[in-house]
C-alpha cells in the first residue's frame, strides 16, 4: 500500500479501514497478472486520451477504472448486466446518454460513455474525485462529502481506493507514451 493510499484510507474511515486495506493489498492480483491487464487497458490509451480531453477527465482515471471495472477486457459483462470495458449498466446508458446496449459492445462508445459519466460523478460531487470514483460505482446519490470524507457503503468505499490504487502507474504509462 503506498503513502498516498495510507494517507487516503485514514481521510476516508480511519484506522479501521487501514487495517483492512492494508491486509486486503496483500491478497490484490499477482505482479504478471496485473501486467497482463495494464498492458490490455493501455491498448485503448487512444481513446481514453481523446475521451479524457473531451470529457475533462484524467486519462489515467479511466484507466484505472477500467482496470477495476474489466481487466480491459472489451467483451466483459457484469453480473448485474454490465457491459464492457468500462462496466455501464444499460439502463443508465439509456438514462445518462440515450445509448443503447449494442453501441455499449464497441469499445470506443464504452469508453466515451464511461469517461462523460465518470466526468458527470466528479461533477456532481464537486470536483472531489474519489467521491466521483465512488459515485460512478455505487450511484453519484448514493455518495456524500462531509470535509475531506466520503461517505458511502463499505463496498463502495473499497472500490474508490481500489481504483486510486492504480492511478499513479497509469500516469506513469501515460507519461512514458507521450516521450
Amino acid at each position: 500500500m503506498t503513502t498516498a493510499e495510507k494517507l487516503l484510507a485514514a481521510i476516508i474511515g480511519g484506522g479501521a479501514l487501514y487495517l483492512v486495506l492494508s491486509r486486503r493489498a496483500a491478497a490484490q492480483q499477482p505482479i504478471p497478472a496485473l501486467l497482463t491487464t495494464y498492458n490490455r487497458v493501455m491498448g485503448y490509451a487512444g481513446h481514453m486520451l481523446y475521451y479524457g480531453r473531451e470529457q475533462r477527465v484524467e486519462p489515467a482515471l479511466i484507466a484505472a477504472v477500467m482496470t477495476v471495472e474489466s481487466n480491459g477486457r472489451a467483451d466483459a459483462v457484469g453480473s448485474s448486466g454490465e457491459i464492457g470495458l468500462m462496466q455501464i449498466l444499460p439502463s443508465t446508458a439509456v438514462w445518462f446518454g440515450k445509448i443503447t446496449a449494442q453501441e455499449l459492445r464497441d469499445p470506443a462508445t464504452n469508453i466515451q460513455f464511461g469517461a462523460a459519466y465518470l466526468g458527470y460523478c466528479i461533477d456532481r460531487k464537486g470536483g472531489n474525485v474519489p467521491a466521483g470514483i465512488a459515485g460512478y460505482n455505487g450511484g453519484p446519490d448514493s455518495v456524500r462529502v462531509e470535509g475531506n470524507r466520503v461517505i458511502a457503503k463499505r463496498g463502495v468505499l473499497q472500490y474508490m481506493t481500489k481504483v486510486l490504487s492504480h492511478v499513479d502507474q497509469y500516469r506513469r504509462l501515460f507519461d512514458q507514451r507521450a516521450a
